[in-house]
């Protein structure tokens, strides 16, 4: 019995071995399935960098609030969409006197017998547009200022956003180039 029971046990080792290897060849077959379909997968996208993607185009734009000192408005400034400013509007000038409008506007009772006091009247209205030309050409003077000032710090800001624009763009190209 020693020899036949000895070639059953191996026999059935044998089996044994033979059922576990089936087994973890069909486990290793579905592992090996699911690798090609992951290379297939992964083969099939496209996962180059697209570096001009990562860069910014922003297009620069403030609120022309933000370009005076008081963050208010100023209404006789205009500007374009993207709050740069492109003009603004002058006070306006009264029409300077004119004496023949002025000497025939008074009547022909006070033209006879008023003359000089005409006279007296059309010399103060002078006086006085003098006075408010002088005023509007100090207040033109303040809106000019106020307009260039304005442009100014338009034009330091959009500096400033083109060069930090520039920057990034500058550091994913870098990138691109360790790459």
């Amino acid at each position: 019995m020693g020899k036949k029971y000895e070639a059953h046990l191996k026999q059935k080792e044998l089996a044994d071995t033979e059922n576990k290897s089936a087994k973890k060849n069909e486990e290793l077959a579905k592992i090996i399935c699911s690798l090609n379909n992951i290379l297939k997968h992964t083969l099939s996208v496209n996962d180059a960098i697209d570096w001009e993607s990562l860069k910014t185009f922003k297009e620069f734009s403030v609120d022309p609030k933000d370009l005076n000192d008081s963050r208010q408005l100023v209404n006789y400034i205009h500007y374009a969409p993207d709050g740069k400013p492109k003009s603004y509007d002058s006070a306006a000038k009264n029409y300077e006197p004119d004496y023949e409008k002025f000497f025939k506007s008074q009547g022909w009772l006070k033209r006879t017998f008023f003359a000089e006091k005409i006279k007296k009247s059309f010399d103060q209205k002078c006086i006085d547009w003098k006075k408010h030309s002088e005023d509007v050409d100090m207040e033109n003077k303040k809106r000019e200022d106020l307009f260039e000032e304005t442009l100014k710090k338009y034009e330091t800001l959009k500096s400033n956003h083109d060069l930090e624009i520039k920057k990034k763009n500058d550091e994913v190209d870098q990138g691109k180039a360790k790459i």
